[in-house]
C-alpha cells in the first residue's frame, strides 16, 4: 500500500511538473504573439508613414509641375514682347 502512495504521488508531482511546463510554454508563445503584434503595429504604423511622405512629395511633383507650367506661359509672353519689339524696330 504504501508502494502504490509513493508511486500515485510521484506521478502527481510528475503530472503537476508537466502542467507548470506547459503552462510556462503557453505563456512564453502568448509572449511572442504579443511581441509579434507589437512588431506588425510598428510596421503598419512605418507603412502609414511612407504614404504620408509619398503624398507629400507627389503633391510637391504636382507645384513643381505647376511652376513648370507658368515659367513656360511666362517665356512664351517674352517671346511674344521680342517678337513685337523687333517688329517695331523693322
Amino acid at each position: 500500500m504504501f508502494c502504490a502512495a509513493v508511486a500515485s504521488s510521484a506521478l502527481a508531482a510528475l503530472a503537476l511538473a508537466l502542467a507548470l511546463a506547459l503552462a510556462l510554454a503557453l505563456a512564453l508563445a502568448l509572449a511572442l504573439a504579443l511581441a509579434l503584434a507589437a512588431l506588425a503595429l510598428a510596421f503598419a504604423a512605418l507603412a502609414l508613414a511612407l504614404a504620408a511622405l509619398a503624398l507629400a512629395l507627389a503633391a510637391l511633383a504636382l507645384a513643381l509641375e505647376a511652376l513648370a507650367l507658368a515659367f513656360a506661359a511666362l517665356a512664351r509672353a517674352c517671346l511674344a514682347l521680342a517678337w513685337l519689339a523687333w517688329a517695331a524696330c523693322a
